[in-house]
């Protein structure tokens, strides 16, 4: 697996990878719920620890996909969740690599709002807050050097749980590198949820809640997604730093 982008992090950054890269494989169906095995990845990540473990911090996830394209979808979450080596990667990224895999991705980029691992998304928010961010401060640093660095297709699915400061301050980075950079960026979600006015987190549970419904009507959001093989939401910043739909596809 080529780590281009990892390499360019790690040298703009004088991050020890050596110390710090771990690799991650998995084997698992193309769809939730199926047994038979169909997508194999392999994947690196930027953990603050040489042993990754939960309640320390990742910074940074790749993932390679046996796809023949060369298109990266980048999906931003809001913390990472219980990916560690030797494990595999969890429902919700093996949910993100589906969702590119069916869309022709041949890599999938992850980052977060903030890079505490906790699969508990309360409880991940309480931590962060008593830390007081500071180990966030290198993500965000990865997270601009990212964006300004690679066009990409930006999926957005920090769901409901993103702190207000945290969604303000990247969507203004966002909308500034579009804007006054000219950076392609295509702000994308795979399902919106309307009655939020945000888009969906890619989670089992969201996924089968019954109440959750996408804008355009379909329940079990993500499944539909995956299954009639739909297409991504274009969604635009306004000028109070929210998301919107825009009512196009990508």
């Amino acid at each position: 697996m080529e780590k281009l982008i990892l390499n360019a992090i790690k040298e703009h950054f004088n991050i020890n990878l050596e110390e710090n890269e771990q690799i991650i494989s998995d084997s698992f169906s193309k769809y939730p719920g199926e047994k038979k095995k169909k997508i194999n990845v392999c994947g690196y990540g930027i953990f603050k620890d040489n042993i990754a473990k939960r309640g320390s911090h990742r910074y940074f996830l790749e993932i390679q996909i046996n796809n023949i394209s060369n298109k990266t979808l980048t999906a931003f979450m809001l913390n990472p969740s219980n990916s560690l080596p030797n494990e595999g990667f969890d429902q919700t990224v093996r949910n993100v690599i589906r969702i590119a895999y069916v869309k022709n991705y041949s890599k999938v980029v992850i980052l977060n709002t903030f890079s505490l691992i906790n699969g508990k998304g309360q409880d991940a928010i309480k931590n962060y807050k008593k830390q007081a961010k500071n180990n966030n401060d290198l993500n965000r640093k990865i997270i601009n050097f990212y964006l300004r660095n690679y066009s990409t297709d930006l999926m957005i699915a920090w769901g409901t749980q993103i702190q207000t400061s945290d969604k303000i301050y990247y969507l203004e980075q966002i909308k500034n590198i579009q804007q006054k950079e000219n950076k392609n960026i295509n702000l994308i979600a795979y399902a919106w949820n309307k009655k939020a006015n945000c888009p969906y987190h890619p989670s089992q549970q969201v996924d089968n809640s019954k109440k959750n419904i996408d804008v355009d009507g379909d329940g079990r959001v993500l499944s539909s997604f995956l299954e009639k093989n739909k297409n991504f939401k274009l969604l635009k910043v306004n000028n109070n730093f929210e998301l919107e739909f825009t009512g196009k596809y990508l």
